[in-house]
């Protein structure tokens, strides 16, 4: 299954760092591996050879230098550190140009300062610069990146790993587990029980509409920042309303619009199914790609034909791409014969995922904190646990105090897994005008539900909607046929993905029906009754109106709490 860029479960979290998100001094041959790895707490250390850890890993056989240690561990926690130990880095993710290439990026090295502060080259010196020529030269080893190779291309005799500084970020991982847990639970009690309405009894807004589908590609460069716009358009195919005299012109009903904006290394197709689903109940959907941040970017920047993942102007594109869109698409309404009279230019939904969330808060009024922003970024909050951070800090860039991409042809927007947190702030949040849902997953480790979803959720104005699914991840809602940049396993898609597309497109039709068409029929999908109504065990769901009680007091998301000290 093919999947974008991006992280899956904690656990998970770590090896893909440990074995991606670091870079090269050009050294490392086998003369100059670590010898030793040394655990230091404070004053104290206890050194493990890496001879012993090699055999291991290769052989399972422990020797007497590990023996203390096994003692301690069960069978089936050996057995999952030997794995570990053992296990490749996908190699579509950790070749050797791709890594290098990702390495020295701002992004990069934003992770590696982090994880250099744990994995040292003395006790005094982080490693971030060590630890990027170890992977680099793992990843060019015909074995690839795994934890053994880091080991043997490291290029000191002494692998420092700050014990102290490891356990604050551990424990501030299992506290953010934890409290999203606990947070997420209470998600669901915001709203009564409805009117106990049989859904059974009534359409099926899982299922196709009433609509075929016509497509079309529209080649669009938008003049602000000279930016290609390829958009692909989705139109009902709508048959004329019978004219109620025989003299009278048949007429055609203007359909509402809905823009799909992609995340950060998606593309056109990556919510497909979506723009289908939405164009069979009536919407003319418009899903155009951000040259700035899409598949084709990120490999750019993995073939060294770009120097960062995103440059900081693309927070400011993007919501422009829509604008402009939207300003094409009125005056293709008038002009051209595919389109002439079929849309509705002033009833505008937009839907985005990642950072086609962002785009689409920010175009239904929230502002960009850039005071804010520069104030939390500047206090270096926990990179590791919340990693859109490194992301929202580009913008640092930006000029200004306070920006805002709002366009009152929005009426509603539907974000999918957004980051929040530092970009918008809660001053920026407040400002939003129109309705909003945001949809969350509970095991997102690349925007975290608790930091970039359930806090974030509080300062929204009312109406608003939290979607909240169990166990689901960044990747549980992208089209399964779209080919993204890399393929990322089942564990980082996570549970059911078949599911989270089925309530999206449910709950995304009820919503759009209900704020942009004003179907007010369809109100009651809005709802816990109908969530429960859909939930299966395999991966719960559950929506609300209010913020969880645990977060509804909160009245800024701090450095702090955007990290992992709560």
């Amino acid at each position: 299954m093919k999947r974008h860029f991006g992280l899956g479960r904690p656990q998970l979290r770590l090896t893909l760092l440990l074995s991606t998100c670091l870079g090269s001094f050009g050294w490392g041959t086998a003369a100059q591996a670590a010898e030793q790895v040394v655990f230091a707490y404070g004053p104290l250390s206890r050194a493990v050879p890496v001879r012993a850890i090699a055999a291991y890993a290769r052989e399972g056989r422990i020797t007497p230098e590990l023996e203390p240690y096994a003692d301690l561990l069960a069978s089936e926690q050996l057995a999952q550190i030997r794995v570990a130990l053992t296990s490749a880095a996908p190699s579509n993710l950790a070749g050797v140009v791709a890594v290098s290439q990702f390495l020295y990026t701002p992004e990069g090295e934003a992770f590696l300062e982090q994880v250099g502060s744990v994995v040292r080259t003395s006790p005094q010196l982080p490693g971030a610069l060590a630890i990027r020529g170890a992977l680099i030269r793992s990843a060019a080893d015909p074995s690839g990146i795994n934890l053994v190779n880091f080991l043997r291309y490291y290029p000191t005799p002494t692998v420092y790993i700050d014990l102290r500084q490891g356990v604050q970020f551990a424990r501030r991982i299992q506290r953010l587990v934890r409290r999203t847990q606990q947070v997420a639970a209470q998600a669901g009690s915001g709203m009564g029980d409805g009117v106990g309405i049989d859904f059974s009894q009534l359409p099926d807004l899982r299922e196709t509409g009433a609509f075929t589908v016509e497509e079309y590609r529209l080649d669009l460069r938008n003049p602000q920042g000279d930016r290609p716009l390829p958009t692909d358009l989705y139109l009902p195919r709508v048959v004329p309303l019978v004219p109620r005299s025989p003299t009278a012109v048949p007429v055609v009903r203007p359909n509402p619009i809905v823009v799909i904006s992609h995340g950060l290394g998606e593309d056109r197709a990556s919510f497909r199914y979506i723009a289908l689903q939405l164009a069979s109940y009536g919407y003319v959907v418009a899903v155009p790609e951000h040259s700035g941040s899409s598949d084709q970017r990120l490999r750019n920047v993995l073939a060294g034909l770009e120097n960062a993942v995103v440059d900081p102007q693309e927070f400011v594109d993007r919501p422009r791409d829509i604008s402009f869109l939207l300003d094409e698409l009125t005056r293709l309404n008038q002009t051209d014969p595919r389109l002439r009279g079929r849309l509705d230019p002033e009833h505008v939904g937009v839907f985005g995922h990642s950072f086609g969330g962002y785009t689409a808060l920010a175009l239904a009024g929230a502002d960009l904190d850039l005071a804010g922003l520069r104030q939390s970024c500047a206090n270096q909050p926990t990179l590791l646990a919340n990693p859109s951070i490194v992301l929202q800090c580009r913008a640092v860039e930006l000029p200004g105090q306070r920006l805002s991409f709002r366009d009152p042809r929005v009426r509603a927007a539907v974000a999918v897994s957004p980051l929040t947190s530092l970009i918008f702030g809660a001053s920026g949040l407040r400002a939003v005008k129109a309705p909003v849902t945001i949809v969350t997953g509970t095991n997102d480790a690349a925007t975290p539900a608790l930091a970039e979803h359930l806090r974030p959720f509080a300062f929204l104005p009312q109406p608003k909607y939290l979607v909240t699914l169990t166990g689901a991840t960044h990747f549980s809602f992208n089209d399964p046929g779209s080919s993204g940049v890399f393929t990322l396993p089942a564990a980082v898609v996570g549970p059911a993905p078949n599911l989270a597309r089925q309530y999206l497109q449910a709950l995304v039709v009820a919503f759009f029906n209900t704020t942009v068409s004003q179907e007010l029929d369809f109100g009651p999908y809005l709802s816990p009754e109908y969530t429960r109504f859909l939930s299966q065990q395999a991966l719960p769901v559950q929506l609300s109106q209010q913020a969880p009680a645990e977060v509804s007091s909160l009245h800024k998301p701090s450095p702090s709490s955007v990290g992992l000290n709560q």
